[in-house]
């Protein structure tokens, strides 16, 4: 892998969404499994090259022994590798925002691959009023386009749902790039990207999983 990529390495997908930009923002919409599975996989693809990985999981469901399978499988020691990715969970919205407010900035070093998972979730709480929850992700979005700025990739995966209408709607003028995967009858995941191409994917036998999660429908 060039040191340049941050690509997920499931084939379709990374042909539909690209590289991942360093100083840029990305979307990832959606509930799907393979949502995670990406995100653990660019974690996993950035740590492989000695960089630092931040990954704050408001979704609950970041994944190291996922991440130690995939370096396993690469033939690779997953303990060196795993201790550069550096997983924080948000369990409440105030939570999330000081992570991505005032933590992610002052880390040190500085990540070369930041993602964040459940914004819209947690900020859909209804204990959070609407003001206060769009006042939350305006600072989010800000704190993770200056840190784009600062030479990271980024990434943010949202679910869509609750006021995930709202963060998108935020988010999508400072993002470079989008996805977005849906569930469809058969076992198939439907990706969509920007400009309009997809495709349709289906998991594969569990016991090809090691060599590749999903492959592409009727292949």
């Amino acid at each position: 892998m060039d040191r340049y990529e941050i690509r997920s390495g499931i084939r379709t997908f990374d042909s539909l969404f690209g590289d991942m930009a360093f100083g840029s923002v990305s979307l990832l919409i959606g509930r799907t499994d393979l949502n995670f599975t990406i995100m653990d996989r660019l974690a996993v693809s950035r740590a492989l090259l000695g960089d630092p990985v931040y990954y704050i999981d408001g979704a609950g469901r970041s994944d190291p022994f996922s991440m130690a399978r995939l370096l396993r499988a690469r033939r690779e020691d997953p303990i060196p590798p795993l201790s550069r990715i550096n997983v924080a969970r948000a369990f409440t919205a105030h939570q999330l925002d000081s992570l991505i407010v005032d933590s992610l900035p002052s880390m040190d070093p500085p990540p070369a691959l930041a993602m964040a998972s459940g914004i819209d979730t947690l900020l859909s709480d209804p204990e959070v009023g609407p003001e206060e929850a769009e006042g939350m992700m305006r600072n989010c979005a800000s704190a993770l386009e200056d840190l784009a700025r600062t030479g990271a990739a980024v990434l943010v995966a949202a679910t869509g749902g609750g006021r995930g209408a709202d963060l998108l709607r935020i988010m999508g003028p400072i993002s470079s790039n989008w996805a977005s995967l849906k569930e469809r009858p058969g076992k198939r995941i439907r990706i969509v990207v920007k400009d309009g191409r997809w495709a349709d994917l289906v998991r594969l036998d569990p016991m090809q999983t090691i060599i590749e999660d999903f492959g592409e429908a009727g292949a």
